[in-house]
C-alpha cells in the first residue's frame, strides 16, 4: 500500500513516487504487488497517474478513494494521514472482485509513503522458498515481519550532545547508526510503519486501523500477542527520502546542527533551500569543512558556541 500525499515531479525533492516504484520492480521477490492512493487532497492525480505508467510493470495499480474519504486525509502526520489508507485496506476484497488488484490474496501487507525505498532483497523477509533455501525462517512465522530501516527520525535520534568538531565527520566516518531494526520495542518516535509487514489475512479479520494510533497501533497488536520477527542481516531495507543516506545520494546535503536548535532545523537540503531558509551570511557556516566534505555542511564554530 503506497500512501502518496503532496506530489512533485521528479528530482525536485529527495526522492518520491517514481523512485519508490523503481525500487520496487528491482526487488529479487517477484511477488509483490502495489497499490497506489492519494493520502490527501494535497496529492496531484495527475503526477501520479504519469508516475504509475512510467513504471511500465502491471504489478502497480492505482485506486482512488471516493471525494468523501479523500478530504478526510491530511497531509500532516496525525491521525487523518490515515483515513484513506484505512479505507483500502478494509476494500482490498472488494478491488480484488473488481479485477482492480489481486492485493487481498496477499500473505503480508506493508503501508509506505511515497518517499520510501526499498533494498532489492527487502521482501526476501517474507519470502518462504528463498529463506528455507538458505537455512533461514520461512515465511508465516511472523505475524509481523520487521525490516531494517532509515528515517529522518532515525538520525536525529543519534543527535545526542555533539561537540562542534564532531558534527559531519561522525555521519561521513559512520561513527553513529542511523539504521535501525524495527522491534515491538523501537521508540514510538522512530517506529516506521513502512518497515513492517504485516499479516493481512489477521489484520483484516480483526478490523483494526491506524487512525489515531498510526505506528502505535503495531506496538498495540505485538502487546496483544502478535509475534514479531526481527529483521535479518544488518543491511538497510527501507530509506526514507530526506534521511542521510538518501540525501547525499540525490545531490543534496545534510545540515548537521542540534536537533535542540531553535534557529536552524537539522536535516537535507538543496543550496537554494537553505539560502531560501536562512540568512545568506555565509559567516554562520563552516565554509572550508563543506569545500573538504560538499555531503554535509555544519555551523562555523562560533555560530556553533552562540
Amino acid at each position: 500500500m503506497v500512501r502518496t500525499f503532496k506530489s512533485d515531479w521528479e528530482f525536485s525533492e529527495a526522492f518520491g513516487l517514481s523512485d519508490l516504484l523503481r525500487s520496487l520492480t528491482a526487488q529479487k521477490n517477484p511477488r509483490w504487488r502495489a497499490v497506489v492512493v492519494r493520502g490527501a487532497e494535497s496529492a496531484n492525480e495527475r503526477i501520479m497517474r504519469t508516475h504509475v505508467l512510467d513504471a511500465y510493470d502491471p504489478r502497480v495499480t492505482m485506486i482512488d478513494a471516493p471525494a468523501e474519504v479523500i478530504k478526510q486525509g491530511l497531509d500532516v502526520r496525525n491521525g487523518s494521514e490515515w483515513a484513506v489508507t484505512d479505507w483500502a485496506i478494509q476494500n482490498l476484497t472488494e478491488f480484488a472482485a473488481q479485477g482492480l488488484s489481486d492485493c487481498g490474496m496477499a500473505r503480508y501487507l506493508v503501508v509506505a509513503r511515497s518517499n520510501a525505498t526499498y533494498a532489492p532483497d527487502a521482501f526476501d523477509a517474507v519470502d518462504g522458498s528463498w529463506s528455507s533455501a538458505r537455512g533461514g525462517r520461512p515465511a508465516g512465522d511472523g505475524d509481523m515481519v520487521g525490516l531494517n530501516f532509515e528515517t529522518k527520525d532515525t538520525v536525529k535520534a543519534e543527535d545526542t550532545t555533539v561537540p562542534w568538531y564532531e558534527r559531519c565527520d561522525r555521519l561521513r566516518e559512520e561513527r553513529v547508526k542511523v539504521c535501525v531494526p524495527a522491534t515491538s520495542v523501537t521508540s514510538l518516535s522512530v517506529l516506521e510503519p513502512a518497515a513492517v509487514l504485516i499479516d493481512l489475512r489477521k489484520f483484516m479479520v480483526g478490523g483494526h486501523r491506524f487512525a489515531d494510533k498510526g505506528a502505535g497501533l503495531l506496538q498495540d497488536l505485538a502487546a496483544e500477542g502478535w509475534s514479531w520477527k526481527k529483521p535479518e542481516g544488518s543491511n538497510c531495507q527501507m530509506v526514507e527520502a530526506g534521511s542521510y543516506h538518501s540525501c547525499i545520494q540525490s545531490g543534496r546535503f545534510w545540515f548537521d546542527v542540534p536537533a535542540t536548535s531553535k534557529k536552524y532545523e537539522a536535516g537535507c537540503y538543496s543550496l537554494n533551500d537553505i539560502t531560501g531558509r536562512y540568512s545568506q551570511d555565509t559567516s554562520q557556516w563552516d565554509m572550508a569543512g563543506w569545500k573538504a566534505n560538499p555531503y554535509c555542511l555544519r555551523l562555523s564554530e562560533k555560530a556553533y558556541a552562540d
